[in-house]
């Protein structure tokens, strides 16, 4: 008879030691030593999603569970979390008997919320590696993420500033919607292509993007995203040459009025601003100037969300629309008209004031004294912006100081604000765009 090719005459008292895992996965970025902490957490938890079972043997379904909890993580603002958790998921998948394709399923998801909670963290070199290994595991394991695995890649690309790369890898995630037919998706990388080709300077081409995408969103029917396309393209078009400046503003007019429609006030509000300097920079100075009130008007509402939670409106927005307001009446060698006209009681701006803008309508009042420390914080800010060069500040350099005090209130320093506003005013040569910046919450 044959020998035995597998003689085994005296079994081994333990079980034998299971064969490595056939897809390893190793990641340079991923320390094979456990994380106890992070061990204990993660057992902690598939015992709760498998029913409380004291040692748990998990399937790819509890294990996608965990996978679950990094999400949850994230979105509740716990990317270091996120990352222990998934970091230590991928460690433990690692030392199971799964089947390959199983493997590659849980491993792939795992990494694309890594990768979502290291790039929170602005790790975007180790994100993006994260996102290329999980999306060659998803591949293998014919999963049906490759989409969002090469939009994640793309985004990621951006942050880091790599634009050619961000731009080859939408193209290949538009042809992964062109294919599928998703023409929802296929607007949206329309769009993503166009804003990496006006990174690379290429404005025709991420025009043209623009353009299908608009077609698309008509054809879907889609009105807020058909405005915000109409805007894109109107702001590329500024970007080719001046000869494009009246197709942007047909398409600024197109947009503006689909946000008018669907009651997009914020964007609007953008939107109408945009319109006023490709209206200036075609010398339509008084369709210009209407378009900023209204741009003034908008970034004055309660409601309209803003950087700052807490505050009324966008007041950054709002003080640089009345700068370039003022700079046109003096092109046109016009005095601006009151900036604050039909003021009222429920307005932030000093129902009381002088319509004319004179802070002393009195002329037996006296003047303000100046408080020296405020002058002192202006003269400082003025040397700065001037380089510690003597002299009269200029218009420009005086802006800049009153950026300064437009910061100072965006970040609810009014008093500090206050205080340095007079003194600002009385410098060498007042700039009249400080007078229509400043208006302030409390009564002032």
């Amino acid at each position: 008879p044959k020998p035995n090719p597998n003689p085994d005459p005296d079994p081994a008292p333990y079980p034998k030691p299971k064969q490595p895992n056939p897809n390893p996965d190793p990641d340079p970025n991923l320390d094979p030593n456990p994380n106890p902490a992070a061990r204990a957490a993660l057992m902690n938890m598939l015992s709760r999603v498998m029913g409380g079972e004291p040692n748990p043997k998990p399937k790819p379904r509890d294990l996608l569970g965990i996978v679950g909890m990094v999400q949850h993580l994230h979105g509740q603002g716990r990317p270091r979390e996120a990352v222990a958790l998934a970091e230590e998921l991928l460690r433990y998948i690692g030392e199971l008997d799964l089947a390959p394709a199983d493997h590659d399923h849980v491993g792939a998801s795992a990494r694309l919320y890594l990768g979502h909670a290291l790039r929170t963290l602005g790790l975007h070199d180790r994100a993006m590696a994260a996102y290329e290994q999980g999306f060659a595991a998803e591949r293998r394991s014919g999963g049906s993420e490759e989409a969002a695995f090469l939009g994640s890649m793309a985004s990621a690309a951006g942050d880091a500033g790599d634009l050619h790369r961000q731009a080859a890898l939408t193209e290949e995630l538009l042809r992964v919607f062109r294919n599928a037919g998703d023409r929802r998706n296929e607007s949206a990388a329309l769009s993503n292509l166009g804003g990496a080709l006006r990174g690379l300077g290429e404005p025709r081409r991420a025009a043209a993007c623009y353009e299908e995408s608009i077609g698309i969103e008509r054809e879907v029917k889609d009105r807020t995203r058909e405005g915000a396309a109409l805007k894109r393209l109107a702001d590329t078009l500024r970007e080719i040459d001046a000869g494009e400046l009246p197709r942007a503003v047909e398409c600024y007019e197109q947009s503006l009025a689909i946000f008018r429609e669907v009651g997009q006030r914020r964007d609007a509000g953008v939107t109408v601003t945009n319109l006023a300097e490709a209206l200036a920079a075609l010398g339509q100075s008084r369709r210009a100037i209407a378009c900023y009130w209204e741009g003034v008007a908008v970034f004055r509402e309660p409601n309209n969300p803003n950087p700052n939670p807490g505050k009324m409106g966008d007041r950054a927005a709002e003080a640089a629309a009345r700068r370039r307001i003022v700079k046109l009446y003096e092109d046109l060698g016009e005095a601006p008209p009151n900036p604050y006209p039909n003021s009222n009681p429920s307005d932030d701006s000093d129902p009381n004031a002088n319509p004319s803008g004179n802070p002393n309508p009195d002329p037996n009042k006296p003047k303000p004294s100046p408080n020296p420390a405020a002058r002192g914080l202006v003269m400082c800010m003025i040397s700065r912006v001037m380089g510690g060069k003597p002299g009269e500040p200029s218009r420009a350099q005086l802006d800049k100081v009153v950026a300064v005090v437009d910061e100072l209130r965006g970040r609810g320093r009014l008093r500090n604000a206050a205080a340095v506003s007079p003194s600002l005013s009385q410098s060498p040569r007042p700039t009249l765009s400080l007078c229509l910046s400043l208006r302030f919450q409390d009564g002032q």
